[in-house]
């Protein structure tokens, strides 16, 4: 109950924080290969903090595991 508070929280600070300027900064560039290579770095920044968020998530769930 306390990771699903903390993962909307998480969630929502995020979207909030990363989406709203992103499409912004995407709207405003004209050329489509600039916007395309900016698009994939994001994504890629994307994966990168999902998997520090996961990874964070598994050591807590282990620590909380092992008691």
């Amino acid at each position: 109950m306390l990771g699903e508070a903390i993962g909307g929280a998480l969630r929502a600070v995020f979207v909030a924080a990363f989406f709203k300027p992103l499409y912004q900064w995407l709207r405003s560039e004209i050329s489509f290969g600039r916007m395309l290579a900016r698009l994939a770095c994001v994504f890629l920044c994307w994966l990168l903090t999902l998997a520090v968020l996961f990874a964070m998530l598994m050591a807590l769930l282990h620590s909380m595991a092992q008691g």
